[in-house]
Protein backbone atom coordinates (compact mmCIF):
# COMPACT_ATOMS: atom_id res chain seq x y z
CA UNK A 1 0.00 0.00 0.00
CA UNK A 2 2.36 2.59 0.96
CA UNK A 3 4.83 1.83 -2.51
CA UNK A 4 1.27 2.37 -4.21
CA UNK A 5 1.17 5.73 -2.58
CA UNK A 6 4.92 6.44 -3.28
CA UNK A 7 4.21 5.84 -6.71
CA UNK A 8 1.27 8.31 -7.35
CA UNK A 9 3.23 10.78 -4.91
CA UNK A 10 6.28 10.62 -7.38
CA UNK A 11 4.16 10.48 -10.47
CA UNK A 12 1.75 13.40 -9.32
CA UNK A 13 5.45 15.58 -9.16
CA UNK A 14 6.71 14.46 -12.19
CA UNK A 15 2.76 15.30 -14.23
CA UNK A 16 3.36 18.90 -12.03
CA UNK A 17 6.95 19.32 -13.27
CA UNK A 18 5.95 18.51 -16.75
CA UNK A 19 2.55 21.14 -17.05
CA UNK A 20 5.30 23.92 -15.24
CA UNK A 21 7.74 23.32 -17.59
CA UNK A 22 5.33 22.69 -20.90
CA UNK A 23 4.77 26.89 -21.28
CA UNK A 24 8.21 27.44 -20.78
CA UNK A 25 9.22 25.04 -23.71
CA UNK A 26 6.83 26.26 -26.24
CA UNK A 27 8.22 30.19 -25.66
CA UNK A 28 11.56 29.20 -26.32
CA UNK A 29 10.81 27.40 -29.64
CA UNK A 30 14.37 27.01 -31.44
CA UNK A 31 15.21 29.99 -33.90
CA UNK A 32 15.54 29.36 -37.79
CA UNK A 33 19.11 28.81 -38.29
CA UNK A 34 20.56 31.71 -40.30
CA UNK A 35 23.50 32.10 -42.79
CA UNK A 36 26.75 32.88 -41.25
CA UNK A 37 27.18 36.90 -42.45
CA UNK A 38 29.86 37.13 -45.44
CA UNK A 39 32.32 39.83 -46.22
CA UNK A 40 31.83 42.29 -48.61
CA UNK A 41 33.94 41.37 -51.91
CA UNK A 42 37.04 43.16 -51.85
CA UNK A 43 36.92 46.36 -54.34
CA UNK A 44 38.41 45.64 -58.13
CA UNK A 45 41.15 48.01 -58.53
CA UNK A 46 41.26 49.65 -62.21
CA UNK A 47 43.87 48.64 -64.31
CA UNK A 48 47.27 51.22 -64.14
CA UNK A 49 49.78 50.22 -67.16
CA UNK A 50 52.70 53.24 -66.79
CA UNK A 51 55.89 53.33 -68.54
CA UNK A 52 59.04 54.02 -67.05
CA UNK A 53 61.88 56.05 -69.16
CA UNK A 54 65.11 54.71 -67.33
CA UNK A 55 68.56 57.24 -67.91
CA UNK A 56 70.83 53.49 -68.23
CA UNK A 57 71.31 51.34 -70.62
CA UNK A 58 68.95 48.25 -70.80
CA UNK A 59 72.13 45.67 -70.29
CA UNK A 60 73.65 47.56 -67.09
CA UNK A 61 73.22 46.70 -63.63
CA UNK A 62 72.30 50.03 -62.54
CA UNK A 63 68.95 49.60 -64.61
CA UNK A 64 68.29 46.43 -62.28
CA UNK A 65 66.91 48.19 -59.42
CA UNK A 66 64.55 49.85 -61.18
CA UNK A 67 63.78 46.74 -63.17
CA UNK A 68 63.00 44.79 -60.12
CA UNK A 69 60.81 47.59 -58.03
CA UNK A 70 58.74 47.30 -61.68
CA UNK A 71 58.55 43.39 -60.96
CA UNK A 72 58.24 43.63 -57.19
CA UNK A 73 55.10 45.78 -57.95
CA UNK A 74 53.69 43.85 -60.30
CA UNK A 75 54.03 40.70 -58.79
CA UNK A 76 51.86 42.17 -55.75
CA UNK A 77 49.32 43.66 -57.43
CA UNK A 78 48.81 40.56 -59.79
CA UNK A 79 49.10 42.52 -62.20
CA UNK A 80 46.96 45.51 -61.72
CA UNK A 81 49.86 48.08 -61.49
CA UNK A 82 52.22 47.18 -64.66
CA UNK A 83 55.27 49.50 -65.32
CA UNK A 84 57.21 48.51 -68.25
CA UNK A 85 60.88 49.92 -68.22
CA UNK A 86 62.67 51.18 -71.40
CA UNK A 87 66.02 51.96 -71.85
CA UNK A 88 67.39 55.58 -73.82
CA UNK A 89 66.59 55.16 -77.28
CA UNK A 90 63.71 53.03 -76.84
CA UNK A 91 60.75 55.08 -76.33
CA UNK A 92 61.42 59.41 -76.38
CA UNK A 93 64.46 60.77 -77.46
CA UNK A 94 66.27 61.73 -73.94
CA UNK A 95 66.04 65.87 -74.54
CA UNK A 96 62.05 65.29 -74.31
CA UNK A 97 62.28 63.00 -71.49
CA UNK A 98 61.26 65.97 -68.48
CA UNK A 99 58.47 67.60 -71.11
CA UNK A 100 57.20 63.71 -72.14
CA UNK A 101 56.45 63.78 -68.24
CA UNK A 102 54.66 66.50 -68.05
CA UNK A 103 52.22 65.83 -70.57
CA UNK A 104 51.29 62.51 -69.32
CA UNK A 105 53.34 60.71 -72.70
CA UNK A 106 55.28 58.55 -69.85
CA UNK A 107 54.01 58.24 -65.84
CA UNK A 108 57.71 57.49 -64.95
CA UNK A 109 61.13 59.05 -65.04
CA UNK A 110 64.24 57.65 -63.92
CA UNK A 111 67.11 60.22 -64.82
CA UNK A 112 69.73 62.37 -64.03
CA UNK A 113 68.76 65.67 -62.12
CA UNK A 114 71.52 67.55 -63.93
CA UNK A 115 69.69 66.36 -67.34
CA UNK A 116 67.41 69.83 -65.99
CA UNK A 117 70.12 72.49 -65.50
CA UNK A 118 68.59 74.67 -68.64
CA UNK A 119 65.06 75.01 -66.99
CA UNK A 120 66.53 74.23 -63.01
CA UNK A 121 69.85 75.90 -63.04
CA UNK A 122 70.12 74.61 -59.13
CA UNK A 123 69.89 71.13 -60.76
CA UNK A 124 73.93 71.44 -60.80
CA UNK A 125 73.96 72.06 -57.67
CA UNK A 126 71.93 68.88 -56.81
CA UNK A 127 74.00 66.86 -58.78
CA UNK A 128 77.12 67.82 -56.80
CA UNK A 129 78.49 70.92 -55.44
CA UNK A 130 82.33 70.56 -55.84
CA UNK A 131 84.32 69.06 -53.17
CA UNK A 132 81.53 69.28 -51.01
CA UNK A 133 81.09 65.41 -50.24
CA UNK A 134 83.86 64.08 -48.56
CA UNK A 135 82.46 59.97 -47.67
CA UNK A 136 80.53 57.85 -49.53
CA UNK A 137 77.77 58.50 -46.59
CA UNK A 138 77.47 62.33 -46.57
CA UNK A 139 75.22 62.62 -49.85
CA UNK A 140 73.18 60.03 -47.99
CA UNK A 141 72.77 61.93 -44.42
CA UNK A 142 72.18 65.06 -46.28
CA UNK A 143 69.51 64.09 -48.45
CA UNK A 144 67.61 61.99 -46.42
CA UNK A 145 68.70 62.66 -42.84
CA UNK A 146 65.33 64.62 -41.18
CA UNK A 147 67.57 67.12 -39.78
CA UNK A 148 68.72 68.47 -43.03
CA UNK A 149 66.26 66.37 -45.72
CA UNK A 150 67.69 68.05 -48.43
CA UNK A 151 64.76 65.92 -50.72
CA UNK A 152 62.31 68.03 -49.26
CA UNK A 153 63.87 71.16 -51.22
CA UNK A 154 64.18 69.36 -54.50
CA UNK A 155 60.60 68.03 -53.89
CA UNK A 156 59.38 71.57 -53.70
CA UNK A 157 61.17 72.97 -56.36
CA UNK A 158 59.66 70.44 -59.06
CA UNK A 159 56.30 70.72 -57.48
CA UNK A 160 56.47 74.70 -57.89
CA UNK A 161 57.89 74.53 -61.46
CA UNK A 162 57.00 71.84 -62.94
CA UNK A 163 53.85 70.26 -61.13
CA UNK A 164 55.85 66.83 -60.37
CA UNK A 165 56.49 64.48 -58.09
CA UNK A 166 59.85 63.78 -57.31
CA UNK A 167 59.46 60.40 -55.56
CA UNK A 168 63.11 59.96 -54.10
CA UNK A 169 66.49 60.55 -55.13
CA UNK A 170 69.75 58.17 -55.57
CA UNK A 171 72.73 59.55 -53.43
CA UNK A 172 76.39 59.88 -55.04
CA UNK A 173 77.22 56.57 -52.28
CA UNK A 174 79.83 54.75 -54.98
CA UNK A 175 82.57 56.11 -56.32
CA UNK A 176 83.04 59.13 -58.01
CA UNK A 177 82.60 60.63 -61.67
CA UNK A 178 84.94 60.25 -63.96
CA UNK A 179 86.32 60.65 -67.58
CA UNK A 180 87.64 58.37 -70.46
CA UNK A 181 89.59 59.37 -72.74
CA UNK A 182 90.39 57.58 -76.51
CA UNK A 183 94.10 58.65 -76.55
CA UNK A 184 96.83 58.85 -73.78
CA UNK A 185 96.77 62.11 -71.27
CA UNK A 186 99.19 62.80 -68.61
CA UNK A 187 98.41 66.35 -67.04
CA UNK A 188 95.37 68.40 -66.84
CA UNK A 189 96.74 70.64 -68.93
CA UNK A 190 96.35 68.96 -72.21
CA UNK A 191 92.36 69.15 -71.18
CA UNK A 192 92.92 72.48 -72.95
CA UNK A 193 91.01 72.45 -76.23
CA UNK A 194 89.89 68.73 -75.76
CA UNK A 195 86.55 68.25 -76.78
CA UNK A 196 84.53 66.44 -74.05
CA UNK A 197 81.22 65.05 -73.84
CA UNK A 198 79.60 65.65 -70.27
CA UNK A 199 76.80 67.00 -68.35
CA UNK A 200 75.63 68.81 -65.41
CA UNK A 201 78.49 70.43 -63.02
CA UNK A 202 81.01 67.98 -63.98
CA UNK A 203 80.25 69.57 -67.74
CA UNK A 204 80.87 72.77 -66.17
CA UNK A 205 84.13 72.00 -63.97
CA UNK A 206 85.93 70.52 -66.99
CA UNK A 207 84.88 73.66 -69.30
CA UNK A 208 87.22 75.44 -66.42
CA UNK A 209 89.98 73.89 -66.68
CA UNK A 210 90.14 74.05 -70.66
CA UNK A 211 87.77 71.62 -71.94
CA UNK A 212 85.87 72.23 -75.13
CA UNK A 213 82.49 70.88 -74.04
CA UNK A 214 79.62 69.16 -75.66
CA UNK A 215 76.48 67.55 -74.99
CA UNK A 216 75.53 64.23 -76.21
CA UNK A 217 72.33 61.96 -75.56
CA UNK A 218 73.72 58.76 -74.19
CA UNK A 219 72.43 56.81 -76.92
CA UNK A 220 74.95 58.29 -78.95
CA UNK A 221 77.81 58.56 -76.49
CA UNK A 222 79.71 55.30 -77.73
CA UNK A 223 79.47 55.54 -81.54
CA UNK A 224 80.71 59.01 -81.18
CA UNK A 225 83.74 57.81 -79.04
CA UNK A 226 84.28 54.99 -81.39
CA UNK A 227 83.90 57.40 -84.32
CA UNK A 228 86.59 60.38 -82.67
CA UNK A 229 83.57 62.92 -82.67
CA UNK A 230 84.58 63.46 -79.11
CA UNK A 231 88.41 63.11 -77.44
CA UNK A 232 86.89 62.37 -73.85
CA UNK A 233 83.32 61.52 -71.91
CA UNK A 234 81.85 61.61 -68.84
CA UNK A 235 79.23 58.66 -67.32
CA UNK A 236 79.51 58.23 -64.32
CA UNK A 237 81.60 55.68 -62.08
CA UNK A 238 83.55 52.69 -63.14
CA UNK A 239 80.07 50.56 -62.83
CA UNK A 240 78.34 52.76 -65.11
CA UNK A 241 81.03 53.39 -67.55
CA UNK A 242 81.47 49.62 -68.14
CA UNK A 243 77.38 49.09 -68.69
CA UNK A 244 78.30 51.40 -71.44
CA UNK A 245 81.33 49.01 -72.57
CA UNK A 246 83.32 52.67 -72.71
CA UNK A 247 86.44 50.35 -72.18
CA UNK A 248 85.96 48.92 -75.65
CA UNK A 249 86.06 52.86 -77.19
CA UNK A 250 88.26 54.68 -74.56
CA UNK A 251 91.63 53.08 -73.11
CA UNK A 252 92.12 55.22 -70.62
CA UNK A 253 89.87 56.59 -67.66
CA UNK A 254 90.92 58.90 -64.81
CA UNK A 255 88.49 58.27 -62.07
CA UNK A 256 87.61 61.61 -60.33
CA UNK A 257 88.09 63.85 -57.45
CA UNK A 258 85.88 65.19 -55.43
CA UNK A 259 83.23 64.62 -57.74
CA UNK A 260 81.19 62.57 -55.83
CA UNK A 261 77.95 62.98 -56.55
CA UNK A 262 74.91 64.80 -53.75
CA UNK A 263 71.76 63.94 -55.37
CA UNK A 264 73.08 62.76 -59.05
CA UNK A 265 69.09 60.78 -60.06
CA UNK A 266 65.80 61.15 -59.65
CA UNK A 267 62.28 59.53 -59.70
CA UNK A 268 60.07 61.74 -60.85
CA UNK A 269 56.13 60.91 -61.45
CA UNK A 270 53.94 62.83 -63.38
CA UNK A 271 51.18 64.77 -61.09
CA UNK A 272 48.28 63.64 -62.67
CA UNK A 273 48.98 59.88 -63.04
CA UNK A 274 50.25 59.91 -59.24
CA UNK A 275 46.76 61.36 -58.18
CA UNK A 276 44.82 58.54 -60.00
CA UNK A 277 46.87 56.00 -57.57
CA UNK A 278 45.13 54.23 -54.90
CA UNK A 279 46.97 55.16 -51.43
CA UNK A 280 48.01 51.67 -51.11
CA UNK A 281 49.41 51.98 -54.95
CA UNK A 282 51.14 55.24 -53.67
CA UNK A 283 52.83 53.84 -51.02
CA UNK A 284 54.28 50.72 -52.68
CA UNK A 285 55.67 53.03 -55.13
CA UNK A 286 57.45 55.05 -52.81
CA UNK A 287 58.95 52.11 -51.30
CA UNK A 288 59.94 50.63 -54.16
CA UNK A 289 61.39 53.64 -55.47
CA UNK A 290 63.77 54.17 -52.34
CA UNK A 291 64.52 50.21 -52.63
CA UNK A 292 66.17 50.60 -55.98
CA UNK A 293 68.11 53.71 -55.45
CA UNK A 294 69.43 52.02 -52.21
CA UNK A 295 70.18 48.90 -54.23
CA UNK A 296 72.06 50.68 -56.85
CA UNK A 297 74.00 52.59 -53.31
CA UNK A 298 74.56 49.83 -51.65
CA UNK A 299 75.63 47.42 -53.93
CA UNK A 300 77.02 50.13 -56.05
CA UNK A 301 80.20 50.40 -54.59
CA UNK A 302 80.99 46.30 -55.19
CA UNK A 303 80.01 46.34 -58.61
CA UNK A 304 82.24 49.71 -59.25
CA UNK A 305 85.49 47.26 -57.53
CA UNK A 306 84.51 44.53 -59.75
CA UNK A 307 83.78 46.82 -62.93
CA UNK A 308 87.40 48.69 -62.68
CA UNK A 309 88.85 45.15 -62.47
CA UNK A 310 87.19 44.17 -65.40
CA UNK A 311 87.91 47.09 -67.09
CA UNK A 312 92.01 47.09 -66.10
CA UNK A 313 92.39 43.38 -67.29
CA UNK A 314 90.63 44.86 -70.71
CA UNK A 315 93.80 46.88 -71.09
CA UNK A 316 92.86 50.28 -69.72
CA UNK A 317 94.94 52.59 -67.87
CA UNK A 318 94.02 53.88 -65.19
CA UNK A 319 95.11 57.67 -64.94
CA UNK A 320 97.53 59.31 -62.21
CA UNK A 321 97.32 63.20 -62.50
CA UNK A 322 100.15 64.89 -60.46
CA UNK A 323 99.23 65.70 -56.83
CA UNK A 324 99.87 69.55 -57.40
CA UNK A 325 97.37 69.37 -60.45
CA UNK A 326 94.55 67.60 -58.67
CA UNK A 327 95.18 70.79 -56.36
CA UNK A 328 94.72 73.28 -59.01
CA UNK A 329 91.48 71.06 -59.97
CA UNK A 330 89.84 71.41 -56.26
CA UNK A 331 90.35 75.15 -56.07
CA UNK A 332 88.65 75.58 -59.42
CA UNK A 333 85.98 73.96 -57.78
CA UNK A 334 85.46 75.13 -55.01
CA UNK A 335 86.11 78.70 -57.10
CA UNK A 336 82.69 77.55 -58.86
CA UNK A 337 80.70 78.61 -55.86
CA UNK A 338 79.93 81.81 -56.35
CA UNK A 339 79.77 81.12 -60.36
CA UNK A 340 77.31 78.43 -59.80
CA UNK A 341 74.81 80.61 -57.00
CA UNK A 342 74.37 83.31 -59.07
CA UNK A 343 72.69 81.12 -61.92
CA UNK A 344 69.35 81.27 -59.92
CA UNK A 345 68.25 82.57 -56.36
CA UNK A 346 67.48 78.75 -55.90
CA UNK A 347 70.78 78.24 -56.43
CA UNK A 348 72.72 80.35 -54.15
CA UNK A 349 69.93 79.17 -51.06
CA UNK A 350 71.09 75.33 -52.00
CA UNK A 351 74.64 76.34 -51.94
CA UNK A 352 74.23 78.13 -48.32
CA UNK A 353 72.24 74.92 -46.92
CA UNK A 354 74.93 72.71 -48.34
CA UNK A 355 77.32 75.77 -46.88
CA UNK A 356 75.88 75.23 -43.40
CA UNK A 357 75.66 71.07 -42.98
CA UNK A 358 79.37 71.51 -44.35
CA UNK A 359 80.17 73.35 -41.14
CA UNK A 360 77.88 70.98 -38.99
CA UNK A 361 80.68 68.20 -40.09
CA UNK A 362 83.44 70.26 -39.58
CA UNK A 363 84.15 70.66 -43.14
CA UNK A 364 83.93 74.31 -43.55
CA UNK A 365 84.66 76.79 -40.59
CA UNK A 366 82.29 78.59 -38.45
CA UNK A 367 82.86 82.12 -40.28
CA UNK A 368 83.14 80.75 -44.12
CA UNK A 369 80.95 82.98 -46.06
CA UNK A 370 80.15 83.03 -49.82
CA UNK A 371 82.56 84.87 -51.83
CA UNK A 372 80.94 87.54 -54.65
CA UNK A 373 81.27 86.18 -57.75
Amino acid sequence: MKKKRLAILVGSICLLAILVALPLLVACKAEEPTAAPTAPAPEEKPQFTWRLQENSPRAGFYKAGTALMADRIREITGGKFDITVYAPGELIPTPEWLDTLKLGTIELLSTSIAYHSGVMPETLVAQYLPASMRTMFDPYHLVYDDTWNFLGKVQKAYKDDHNLLVLTGGTGMSSQYGVNFTKPISSMKELVGMKIRSYGITSEWLGKAGGSMTWLPTEEIYTAMAMGTVDACTWVDWGHDYDMSLHEVAPYRWAGSGTRGLMPNIFIVNMEAWESLPDDYKWMLRFYAFEARRWNGSFGGLYNDQSKRIMLDYGVTEVIFPQEEIDEWLEIGVSMWPYLAAKSPRSKEWILYIAEWMKAQGYLEEDWVLPAE
